[in-house]
């Protein structure tokens, strides 16, 4: 049961147009991962029968029916280069994977941290995660928190947001970056148009909702997590296994300036969400790099724990500074956005 504080968004004021304009709206933030994907995505339209992922009402998609073999097909293909690398990364840290999974039995929650280059970087993580454990149900276990705007997208013949449910539980976010804020203007802006020729038009409040979207999600997953506060004193009270949770540290893509040899000179990582804060410090952080370029960048930091958002600066302290070094740019090149 989900137990809503506030005043929630009302779902039933939505009519069929209002949904489809919020899908659009999502769509305009995935034009730049189609484009730079290879034809790995294409945009999908907006068709809930077809896609049920793309409900705005759901903030969490339940696992779909695969095997191990299926998803390590499907990242290869979606990813040659930078999967294969994270496979590799993990296969040398055998003993960081063998105590993360005897953790995890002994009711410890581990959030893997990624840097967010690409659209797909956090999933395919994830996928090489699922098949460095492979422990029994790891679809119960496992987790990914992806933007809303994934379900705007096609791959392999169904919405991307549709494949990622082969990882496990999916979580679907309106991340507060200025992409997500352009799409609120846009959304605005379509309603004045439409108020304009229609005075009794009813309003949508566009923020209302992506509040109410990420407030229901965070509870989604504290509830999968067992640490909301109705099942935390029954999750201590017995053994209660921990869970894996995947979410890409700054919830949005990295801005990259390239030079003319097409190669990175400037990066700057987004702030990262006080809803991030507010889920790790139920567990330990696992912080993450990840570039894919001719030789792709996987570098696996230290496991912490981070209790308040000066943890979180420390853990994107450290990715900020490796990617640098890695890159083989300036370290004053790569900045966080405040």
């Amino acid at each position: 049961m989900i137990r809503e504080a506030f005043h929630s968004f009302d779902y039933e004021s939505l009519n069929y147009q209002d949904r489809k304009d919020i899908h659009d709206a999502l769509a305009e933030t995935t034009l730049k991962h189609i484009s730079g994907s290879d034809g790995l995505f294409t945009a999908v339209p907006f068709d809930v029968a077809a896609n049920p992922s793309q409900r705005i009402e759901h903030t969490r998609l339940s696992p779909a029916p695969t095997t191990f073999e299926e998803i390590d097909i499907l990242s290869s293909v979606a990813s040659p280069r930078l999967y294969p690398a994270i496979k590799e990364a993990l296969d040398k840290q055998k003993s960081f994977v063998s105590i993360a999974e005897q953790r995890r039995k002994e009711g410890k929650h581990l959030f893997s941290l990624t840097t967010h280059q690409q659209m797909v970087d956090i999933a395919l993580y994830d996928a090489a995660w699922v098949g460095a454990t492979k422990h029994d149900k790891w679809e119960r276990d496992n987790g990914l928190i992806i933007s809303r705007g994934v379900t705007t997208v096609q791959a392999f013949g169904m919405a991307a947001s549709e494949v990622t449910q082969k990882l496990g539980n999916v979580f679907l976010s309106f991340p507060r970056t200025k992409t997500i804020m352009n799409l609120s203007d846009s959304f605005k802006k379509t309603q004045e148009e439409k108020r304009a020729q229609n005075l009794t038009a009813p309003t949508i409040d566009i923020d209302q909702l992506i509040t109410t979207n990420n407030h229901r999600m965070r509870n989604e997953i504290k509830e999968w997590l067992e640490v909301s506060p109705h099942q935390l004193a029954r999750r201590l009270g017995r053994h209660a296994l921990g869970r894996y949770l995947h979410v890409a540290f700054t919830g949005s893509t990295d801005k990259v300036t390239y030079g003319d040899n097409h190669a990175p000179e400037r990066i700057v990582m987004g702030k990262v969400a006080n809803g991030t804060a507010d889920i790790v410090k139920h567990g330990l952080v696992v912080p993450i790099v990840l570039w894919d370029q001719d030789d792709p960048i996987v570098e696996i930091g230290a496991v912490m724990e981070v209790s308040d958002r000066r943890g979180l600066e420390k853990v994107q302290e450290w990715q900020r500074s490796t990617l640098a070094k890695k890159l083989g740019i300036p370290d004053s090149a790569v900045t966080v956005e405040q």
